[in-house]
């Protein structure tokens, strides 16, 4: 008579377990997928609500301060800092510092956004990677707007400065610089 003998037991995955594995994997990615892009927009809304929170603070701090002061806007490291005008410490005349002021570090900048572009009214796009819009002691900062782009999707959010009050729109689209006053949701 003839034994039987059992065969070892194999250690590997039957394909119905595997396609379960692959139908879980699948349903998690088309939950979380779409929450990442979520995510990425806030990202993109946040850093302009910073931004639009520091042109106010530009503005009010020149006029309270009696200074000028500036925005360094450094496209090319996508860094921004703030500076006032003082005067030399060893010589006639002004120049720019950057301050060391608690509300006025440089902006970090988070990563996957990115400064496409600066637009100051009346100025010519310059050659270098470093933009200024400046704010006066008399109440006033220059029509600029700042293009900040999501870096692999594209998405594009504008700040447009309004020169005499210092308020900031934040628009959700590409918006150009225009002559015109730019028109806020209330209005004003």
């Amino acid at each position: 008579m003839k034994s039987l003998t059992k065969l070892p037991k194999s250690g590997g995955f039957t394909l119905i377990e595997l396609m379960i594995v692959v139908l879980i994997i699948g349903m998690v990615t088309a939950i979380a997928y779409p929450q990442y892009q979520i995510l990425s927009r806030a990202n993109l809304r946040e850093t302009s609500r910073k931004l639009a929170g520091t042109i106010r603070y530009l503005y009010a701090r020149a006029i309270l301060d009696k200074k000028s002061w500036r925005m360094v806007i450094d496209i090319q490291e996508n860094r921004i800092w703030a500076e006032r005008l003082d005067p030399q410490e060893d010589g006639p005349g002004l120049e720019y510092i950057k301050t060391q002021t608690a509300g006025l570090r440089r902006i970090r900048i988070p990563a996957g956004v990115v400064i496409r572009d600066v637009k100051v009214l009346g100025r010519a796009t310059q050659s270098s990677d470093v933009e200024y819009i400046y704010f006066s002691p008399y109440g006033g900062v220059e029509r600029a707007v700042i293009h900040l782009m999501h870096e692999k999707r594209g998405w594009v959010f504008t700040l447009a400065t309004k020169p005499l009050s210092g308020r900031v729109a934040i628009f959700d689209h590409d918006v150009d610089i225009e002559p015109a006053p730019i028109e806020f949701e209330d209005g004003t």
